[in-house]
């Protein structure tokens, strides 16, 4: 379990945290104050951002700037043994004994529950547990409390995104980037966001905010470039995407970029004047073959994209006849030969990137999971998932996973803690919603199956199981 930097004690006597926001964005949020001016604006202003920021009812202090505006947090209320159970616990966290921090965290706050930093340790604790549906709500505690409190606007906003509940991580991101802009990471989080979205005007201005503040920030680059190569502007793509092969020459996101370059030209779709036709690779000479093999590369991820897995499985196929050893194209083939309908070569494909050890192993046999999954063989999907697990891969679609392996096995009590847990980490994930509620149906727990299945009957979300599982209901119901 990785904790993030937790809430560190200040002067306990007189804690104070301190935000400057920037007016101008602030100012973006509230346009009618933009028609303001002078004093008018001003009071206005402070008005507002103590109607925003105020919190409990400790002493917010807020004073105007020309540029910015400084918020001022006081926390007068020190208690000694909650502080001192705050240090026990952030002590055990660095000896790894999660268990006895969270007991710390929580009786520290039942002494003293108006200070966010007690909250929000809380909160990173149960989300490194797995936890998430606690830490969110000791996070927002915190915000609760303390709304200038941005490192919990990060988290949740990191969290939901995970959960893919966009527009609350959009929300949180936004209000955590206004309390703190120098976060360049959360900069480029929120710019992956909008790329999510579509929101693609906004990505680029995220991103370049991020680059303005670490002008060596890869994932920037690598985001720019990847937008400006969907609007089809190849020159801005190819600018991007240089850059990134430059500050990581050795590196997977160099790789990439090298990787995506070569499709710039293929998603041209211009056919070549007679003369400068593609070299065959039967007529390629031995300087010719790299350039060759990376085109082949950049053309399957193309044809990928495109929905076209035919063509990407003999564009992928192809490559690895030259570079066999390449885990990553094995595990995009096996990805097309999946979206194809051809599984049983897709289980081919993924054994074979499962062969070499790669950092992206863990992915490997989560894609290897839901590949055996489909076959509904899924005493194999298990193992593959429980692989992940151990190399530290655990989601909600992992957890659904296992929890699937045991229930088609008859073990309903083992699958039923698996499904739970894929049910607190992601509420959207209907398949393991609609697999929870047979198994407690199966167990006898009806009231708690029926639940469940009236939650994907009233999901916003479009599925084939909400038809299931009304049938699932009529059984329980008569």
């Amino acid at each position: 379990m990785t904790i993030p930097e937790a809430g560190a004690a200040q002067d306990v006597k007189n804690k104070c945290i301190s935000v400057d926001i920037n007016i101008a964005d602030f100012l973006n949020e509230y346009k009618e104050l933009q028609l303001l001016s002078g004093d008018e604006q001003k009071s206005s202003l402070i008005e507002l951002l103590k109607g925003r920021f105020q919190g409990s009812e400790e002493l917010l202090e807020v004073t105007v700037g020309d540029k910015t505006a400084r918020l001022d947090w006081h926390y007068t209320k020190n208690i000694p043994k909650a502080e001192a159970l705050n240090q026990q616990a952030l002590q055990y966290i660095r000896e790894k004994k999660f268990t006895e921090a969270l007991q710390c965290w929580a009786n520290a706050i039942e002494i003293n529950p108006i200070d966010p930093d007690y909250h929000y340790n809380l909160g990173l604790a149960f989300i490194g547990a797995q936890k998430n549906d606690e830490g969110i709500n000791c996070c927002l505690e915190s915000l609760r409390i303390c709304p200038v409190y941005y490192r919990s606007c990060f988290v949740l906003g990191s969290i939901y995104t995970k959960m893919r509940q966009y527009e609350k991580a959009q929300e949180f991101m936004r209000t955590g980037l206004l309390l703190n802009n120098s976060n360049v990471q959360a900069w480029v989080n929120l710019g992956a966001l909008y790329s999510i979205l579509r929101k693609f005007d906004e990505a680029i201005r995220c991103f370049d905010r991020a680059i303005e503040r670490s002008p060596k920030e890869i994932k920037a680059y690598l985001g720019m470039g990847k937008i400006y190569h969907g609007k089809k502007d190849y020159e801005n793509a190819e600018r991007y995407y240089n850059v990134v092969v430059k500050l990581d020459p050795e590196g997977n996101f160099g790789k990439m970029a090298r990787q995506l370059l070569a499709s710039l030209d293929f998603t041209e779709n211009i056919k070549p004047a007679a003369d400068q036709q593609p070299v065959k690779p039967e007529e390629a000479t031995e300087e010719q073959i790299p350039e060759y093999v990376n085109t082949l590369y950049a053309e399957g991820y193309q044809y990928f994209i495109d929905g076209n897995y035919d063509k990407a499985i003999d564009a992928y196929q192809e490559y690895l006849k030259y570079n066999k050893n390449d885990a990553d194209v094995w595990a995009s083939l096996a990805s097309s030969q999946a979206r194809n309908g051809s599984l049983e070569n897709a289980v081919e494909s993924i054994t074979r990137a499962l062969s070499y050890e790669t950092e992206n192993n863990a992915i490997f046999y989560k894609q290897a999971a839901i590949i055996y999954d489909h076959l509904e063989r899924y005493a194999e999907a298990g193992d593959a998932a429980r692989h992940a697990v151990e190399l530290g891969k655990q989601d909600s679609i992992i957890l659904t996973l296992i929890g699937k392996s045991f229930i088609y096995q008859d073990k309903w009590n083992e699958g039923l803690n698996f499904l739970e847990d894929a049910v607190k980490l992601n509420p959207n994930n209907l398949t393991a919603r609609y697999h929870l509620g047979i198994t407690l149906k199966k167990l006898g727990q009806n009231d708690k199956a029926l639940e469940n299945f009236e939650e994907i009957i009233w999901s916003k979300f479009k599925s084939p199981l909400k038809n299931k599982a009304r049938e699932a209901m009529q059984e329980i119901t008569g």
